[in-house]
C-alpha cells in the first residue's frame, strides 16, 4: 500500500457550527483532499506524517547500527517501537 506523497498541509475550515480542517497534497490548481478531521488540533500531526514517517525511515538504520555496536541511547523496546510504527504507516500488521 502507498500513501499519496507528501508534503501535506493543514486547511483549517469550518462546517456548520463545527471547527475542522482538510489535510491536502499538491499545491495550487493541483490540491487533493486526503481527509478531513473535525477536531482541529489533529490536523497538524496529520499533515506532518509524511514527513513525520520519511525522518523516522532515516534516522532508524544509523539509531540500530548504534545499538548493535554498543553505543547509542535508545533501548530495544524504543527501536521496536520505532519500526512497528513504520510498519503501520506502510499498512503491514505483525
Amino acid at each position: 500500500m502507498t500513501h499519496t506523497p507528501g508534503p501535506w498541509s493543514f486547511m483549517p475550515m469550518q462546517r456548520g457550527r463545527r471547527l475542522g480542517a482538510r489535510i491536502a497534497a499538491g499545491d495550487g490548481d493541483n490540491l487533493e483532499i486526503i481527509a478531513e478531521v473535525y477536531k482541529v488540533a489533529n490536523g497538524g500531526p496529520l499533515a506532518a506524517a509524511p514527513e513525520l514517517l520519511a525522518a523516522l525511515r532515516s534516522l532508524l538504520p544509523g539509531v540500530i547500527c548504534d545499538h548493535d555496536n554498543g553505543g547509542g541511547i535508545f533501548s530495544t523496546v524504543q527501536l521496536d517501537k520505532a519500526r512497528a510504527a513504520i510498519a503501520k504507516a506502510e499498512g503491514v500488521t505483525r
